[in-house]
């Protein structure tokens, strides 16, 4: 199987035909150990009710992906007249600290919300609600197939990443590299 095929299916919102007519070859990940493909997926926007702020302010943010990190851009904003907003930030998380993500069908599939898991406490401290390593973010309706999509993605590339590194130990194995 070509590997530019195999990269190139279901990647957003381009099609496969039109990937493969740009002639370019991708390896399976970058020599700067990123997964170049992922930059095509389209970001997904969320929120969630800050319960530290007794839900009087929640976050609001964009998910995305830069090849090597999980992009987390958000901003906190009061709910009761929205006037009040924070600078946007933006944290990134490198995708061998997330642990997993998933998307999550909530009220009969009227809405959903993206559950990610890190590796460590540290990697999502800096967003408000974010325990132990782990944040529920709410999604819209008109926004549910993009993330789904995106988390199928993000999911596909950590599977791929943590097979490649038992196939590395395996191959270190037999090389009588570790004992």
């Amino acid at each position: 199987m070509d590997i530019r095929r195999y990269l190139c299916t279901g990647i957003g919102s381009i099609p496969a035909d039109v990937m493969m007519n740009m002639h370019v070859v991708f390896s399976i990940s970058s020599s700067s150990g990123g997964w170049p493909m992922l930059q095509y997926l389209d970001p997904v926007p969320f929120t969630f009710e800050n319960e530290s702020h007794l839900g009087l302010s929640e976050t609001q943010g964009m998910l995305s992906t830069d090849g090597r990190c999980l992009v987390v851009e958000y901003r906190i904003v009061d709910t009761i007249i929205g006037a009040i907003k924070t600078p946007s930030s933006t944290l990134q998380v490198p995708l061998a600290d997330i642990y997993s993500i998933a998307y999550q069908k909530k009220y009969f599939g009227l809405t959903g919300a993206i559950l990610l898991r890190t590796r460590n406490q540290q990697a999502l401290e800096a967003l408000p609600d974010a325990r132990m390593g782990t944040i529920r973010m709410s999604i819209k309706r008109g926004d549910r197939e993009i993330a789904r999509a995106f988390c199928l993605e993000i999911h596909e590339v950590i599977v791929r990443q943590r097979s490649q590194m038992l196939l590395d130990d395996l191959a270190r194995l037999e090389q009588g590299d570790i004992l």
